[in-house]
């Protein structure tokens, strides 16, 4: 939980503008084409748009909506690795493999 707080003010709460790595592009792009960028009538699993502006350098915080909760963190952590990247569940305050 420690570091999920630390990497959300160095990169998410920043005044810095701080654009997403490849690495994190890549990660967005292969979770839109399961669930869409939310959008008005469009169900999805995302609870902000653009998804990629909840993103800054290595990191994104992703707000998935409660009925999406289950289904969508379960494939957020298969693409995460898949990719090589760190999956942490805030809610569940475990890391996701």
């Amino acid at each position: 939980m420690e570091t999920h707080i630390a990497l959300c003010e160095k990169y998410v709460e920043s005044e810095a503008d701080i654009p997403p790595t490849p690495l994190i592009e890549q990660f967005v792009q292969r979770l839109l084409a399961r669930y869409p960028e939310l959008d008005e009538g469009v169900d999805t699993a995302w609870a902000a748009a653009p998804l990629l502006g909840e993103a800054a350098g290595p990191y994104i915080c992703l707000p998935i909506t409660p009925s999406y909760a289950e289904e969508a963190s379960a494939f957020v952590a298969d693409v995460a690795n898949e990719l090589g990247l760190v999956c942490y569940d805030p809610q569940q305050d475990c890391l996701r493999a």
